[in-house]
C-alpha cells in the first residue's frame, strides 16, 4: 500500500527561517547603507527647512509689497524681538505694519498687519542692518538681501529684494551646487 501522506519526514523539518550568520550579515549591510546616506538625509533636510522659512519670509515680504499698493503708504518690513520694535537680528520674529511717525517702532496708533515668528532651526538668518520699507509705488528703499545660512555652503539660500520691491530668491546659475547674489558671487554666510 502507497503512503498517503505527501510529505514525508524530510520535508517535515527542512529549515524555514535565517540562521545567526544570514541575519549578521544582513544587518551589517543595513547599517553599512544607512551609514552611507545618512549625509544627504541631513543635507536634504535642511534645505527643505531653509526652502520653507524662505517661502514665509517671501509671503510676507510681498504682502508688505502688495498692501503698500493698494493703501497708498509706506509699508514696514523688518525683524522684531517684540513684535514692536525693529530688529537687525533676523533670527527673530518678522513684521509688517505702517510706520506712520517712522521711529521703526510699532505704537499704539500702528496696528500689526502681519507677522510670522521666531523659528527654531540649525540655520542662521542674516539680513539688511536696516528695515524694509516699501514705498506706495510698489519700490523698497534699498536692495535687501536677506541670507539663510546652513552649516553646508550648498544649502545657503537668500531671498533678494530689488528697489523696484520685486522679491526673488536666489539661484545656482552655473550649476556648481553654490547659489549667488544679485552680483553673481557665491553667496557667503562669513
Amino acid at each position: 500500500m502507497k503512503n498517503a501522506n505527501p510529505y514525508t519526514m524530510k520535508q517535515f523539518y527542512t529549515q524555514q527561517g535565517v540562521t545567526l550568520i544570514e541575519l549578521m550579515v544582513s544587518v551589517s549591510i543595513a547599517i553599512a547603507l544607512a551609514a552611507s546616506v545618512a549625509p544627504s538625509i541631513q543635507a536634504t533636510i535642511s534645505q527643505n527647512a531653509i526652502a520653507a522659512q524662505m517661502n514665509q519670509m517671501s509671503a510676507l515680504a510681498q504682502f508688505a509689497r502688495g498692501y503698500a499698493i493698494n493703501n497708498q503708504s509706506e509699508t514696514t518690513f523688518c525683524a522684531s524681538a517684540d513684535y514692536l520694535a525693529c530688529s537687525n537680528d533676523w533670527n527673530q520674529a518678522k513684521i509688517v505694519f505702517v510706520d506712520i511717525n517712522g521711529d521703526l517702532q510699532r505704537n499704539d496708533n500702528e496696528p500689526l498687519l502681519a507677522s510670522i515668528g521666531i523659528e527654531k532651526s540649525s540655520h542662521d538668518v542674516q539680513g539688511p542692518l536696516v528695515s524694509i520699507r516699501f514705498l506706495a509705488n510698489g519700490g523698497a528703499n534699498n536692495n535687501a538681501d536677506i541670507l539663510f545660512c546652513s552649516y553646508e555652503t550648498s544649502s545657503n539660500r537668500a531671498l533678494i529684494i530689488s528697489l523696484q520691491g520685486r522679491v526673488k530668491t536666489s539661484q545656482d546659475s552655473d550649476n556648481n551646487d553654490v547659489h549667488e547674489d544679485r552680483n553673481g558671487d557665491a553667496l557667503n554666510c562669513s
